[in-house]
């Protein structure tokens, strides 16, 4: 293979081009798993170079992988066989363009979140959904491939939802534009022009071909935000609560934390977090006094209000002035206050000022590693669901036990229609190359650390599939998919064949992240 890298290194350049043992140890990690080593890693900085990549790749049979930020638990990215490589799509970082009369904006697929925010806000403009909790590192290309949701998901859907085209690479070099830039005259304006090939591509985990740009729509920034806080006594009550104001589409943002999750919160807010914190409020607020006021009622209601009983509800309410968003408040109350009781707002007040918080919490509070798993729901199925899990949980409390385990819920409000529930893994076990690399020395220092623990892995493994059994039972879809998710065998037979002869037109060689979603693995 020395062959291929001299001629990848002759597209790219020497110094793009990462065969080195830490590279490939580093690169063919995510958060939860180690996948195969791969022949080399590219750094493209460009899209006629990422088009070389391909063909170069495509001609001699090597199967393809391409990484975003890297923030995956769910081996979306990970190579499976040897005679691979990844691309890493850091240096494909141009805003191409922001069309404000026209409301959308293009970027090549390695901008982050926090970038294109960043960028927007100074037009005072966003997306509609604008990025993932881990939106300082996650890459727009990254989220699109694995329809990641958070910011915005409440009032505007997930992350698919916002993507008006893309441009796709398939297995001959080619760039196949989707919605209205498909046109020979056209440009990114629209999504829809006949059928919906946008959507072909948003959850694909990167199976369909390479990602080289994608188009957004715009709204206007919202000028005024609120946070809202609220305590329920059980599961039933705040996924109630929940599901009535995502109906009455008055959130932008709306989170749900079991009484595990709040006191995982409590536990992590380090010194240098608060610092981060207050520098945030005060880079938001209107005035010293505003900024002041908050951190006063910040430091007054301390912790208290993550480790109170009971499950928790977060919501961020948006609107252009001070009478929608009043409206929404009253609003939200008068639903909240049938089933719960109102708490601090310290929680939406950290997510309206610090929306792409540092990526701590990859890690537990001692140390612990940490995976969470999805699974999307109707509003009507929930509660059996959250009842069967909570059996599944009682029946594995001794083997938890014994291995220093424990889980914990969030839960979110997607549109007026869907409800994510989300379980989140904690157990002692050593960390990866993955972790040592990407978050801060100082950090990782005052953490313990653990020995390997191939029980504890395999007794995540083992409630994983249960959490999954049980949602394949009532019909859930997921994020995120990966290769950890039973999706393509789930399928009704005519969607499973359409979707093949669609792999097949896109990547008749199956290289393009062989093993996700249930296609065959080049291995197999």
């Amino acid at each position: 293979m020395n062959k291929l890298v001299a001629q990848l290194q002759g597209v790219v350049g020497v110094d793009a081009v990462l065969s080195d043992t830490n590279s490939i140890a580093f690169y063919t990690n995510d958060i939860y798993s180690k996948g195969s080593d791969c022949i080399a890693v590219i750094r493209p900085d460009n899209i006629v170079d990422l088009q070389a990549i391909v063909r170069l790749c495509y001609q001699q049979g090597v199967a393809i992988f391409t990484r975003g930020g890297g923030v995956s638990y769910t081996s979306g990215y990970l190579p499976n066989c040897e005679r691979s490589i990844v691309i890493d799509t850091v240096g494909l970082n141009r805003i191409v363009m922001i069309n404000e009369t026209d409301m959308y904006v293009t970027v090549e697929t390695g901008v982050t979140w926090k970038q294109l925010h960043e960028a927007l806000a100074e037009k005072g403009l966003r997306t509609p959904f604008w990025g993932p909790f881990s939106g300082v590192a996650a890459s727009v290309g990254g989220t699109i491939s694995q329809h990641a949701i958070s910011h915005g998901s409440a009032m505007y859907g997930g992350s698919a939802d916002s993507v008006i085209s893309i441009d796709v690479i398939n297995g001959v070099g080619e760039i196949l534009s989707t919605g209205a830039a498909a046109h020979i005259n056209g440009v990114p304006f629209s999504r829809t022009s006949g059928p919906d090939l946008t959507g072909l591509f948003c959850g694909d985990c990167g199976t369909l071909g390479v990602k080289a740009s994608i188009s957004l729509r715009l709204i206007k920034l919202p000028k005024q935000q609120h946070g809202l806080s609220f305590k329920f006594r059980d599961f039933d009550s705040m996924n109630a609560a929940m599901a009535e104001i995502a109906r009455a589409e008055l959130a932008d943002e709306s989170v749900g934390l079991d009484p595990q999750f709040q006191q995982n919160l409590a536990s992590q807010q380090s010194i240098g977090l608060q610092v981060e914190i207050a520098k945030a409020i005060f880079r938001a607020s209107k005035n010293i006094f505003s900024a002041l006021y908050k951190l006063t009622k910040m430091a007054l209601n301390g912790k208290a209000f993550l480790e109170q009983p009971g499950f928790g509800a977060n919501f961020v309410l948006s609107g252009m002035n001070k009478a929608v968003i009043d409206a929404k408040i009253q609003a939200t109350r008068e639903i909240a206050y049938q089933f719960g009781d109102e708490i601090p707002n310290s929680m939406p007040t950290v997510m309206i000022t610090m929306p792409f918080a540092p990526l701590n919490n990859i890690l537990g509070v001692q140390g612990e590693r940490w995976v969470p798993i999805n699974g999307c729901m109707p509003f009507s199925e929930c509660k059996g669901f959250h009842h069967d899990w909570m059996a599944v949980l009682h029946r594995y409390q001794s083997e938890m036990d014994t291995q220093n385990m424990f889980i914990a819920g969030m839960y979110s409000a997607i549109s007026t229609n869907i409800f994510l529930y989300e379980i989140a893994f904690y157990w002692q076990d050593t960390r990866s190359s993955f972790h040592n690399t990407v978050l801060d020395d100082d950090y990782l220092a005052g953490l313990q650390t653990f020995s390997p623990s191939p029980d504890g892995r395999a007794l995540v493994e083992t409630l994983r599939k249960e959490a999954i059994t049980l949602w394949h039972e009532r019909g859930a879809t997921h994020l995120q998919l990966g290769k950890a998710y039973p999706f393509l065998s789930s399928r009704v037979p005519a969607a499973s064949k359409a979707l093949g002869d669609i792999k097949h037109n896109m990547d008749p060689q199956n290289l393009f992240n062989p093993g996700a979603l249930g296609f065959s693995s080049n291995t197999e």
